[in-house]
């Protein structure tokens, strides 16, 4: 498969830059990257930003053509992200997580969406759940919520136009955890437009090395994320 049949400079507001951030997911990286060559719109450059991966990630990356790839040492998923978008090229910014599934018109719908509402910066779609085959289920995870048609607020589920984090600014890279609702938080504070595609165009992959927000060590970060918000929303009445 090959991508990036056209060009940036053609429609640069239109152009999408696809960033997948990747740390040891060598067993469901190709997946995910299909995922995105399969796409009915194929107006995009995809990039793979390697967190120091120690297993064979970079060499599933290799197998593909003209895929950007940017290998850094590891320092957390906000980092991989930032990273990605510093080198995008497009005018709209999209992610996908290494252990995610786009459905095939998933940015065909999104950017479609974009180009007849000028004034929205961001648009999220729904997304629905599954187990991975083979592995046990995570402690943390309740089956029957997880498994149900759900509003993605999460970025394998959002496009945005990428001056979007000129307002917004970047990830927060202190956060282990919790960094997508904290930047969604900031999004909001930051009047970003944001519409919902009542569509499910993303699968979310549910294993044993997904984060778990059940930890004692992930419940400290979003607690501090909600009294961050808290703290900010006091300073602006």
């Amino acid at each position: 498969m090959k991508i990036c049949r056209k060009r940036p400079d053609e429609h640069p507001d239109f152009y999408v830059s696809v960033i997948i951030p990747v740390y040891n997911s060598e067993r469901y990286l190709r997946t995910a990257v299909e995922s995105v060559l399969k796409q009915t719109y194929d107006f995009f450059e995809l990039i793979v930003v390697d967190d120091g991966s120690v297993d064979g990630s970079s060499n599933v990356i290799k197998s593909f053509e003209a895929i950007r790839y940017r290998f850094q040492p590891h320092s957390g998923i906000s980092s991989a992200r930032n990273a990605g978008i510093a080198m995008a090229r497009g005018g709209i910014v999209a992610f996908l997580d290494a252990d995610d599934i786009w459905l095939p018109d998933k940015l065909e719908s999104q950017v479609s969406f974009l180009k007849s509402h000028p004034d929205v910066d961001c648009v999220i779609c729904k997304y629905k759940g599954f187990f991975q085959s083979g592995e046990d289920i995570p402690g943390w995870v309740n089956q029957a919520s997880f498994l149900e048609e759900n509003v993605g607020y999460l970025p394998s589920c959002m496009i945005l136009r990428k001056q979007a984090f000129d307002r917004v600014g970047l990830f927060d890279t202190s956060l282990r955890t919790g960094e997508d609702l904290e930047w969604f938080s900031r999004a909001r504070r930051a009047g970003i437009e944001i519409e919902k595609l009542a569509r499910i165009l993303v699968r979310k992959r549910y294993h044993g090395r997904n984060t778990s927000y059940g930890s004692r060590s992930n419940k400290a970060h979003l607690f501090r994320i909600f009294r961050n918000n808290i703290q900010a929303d006091g300073r602006k009445r």
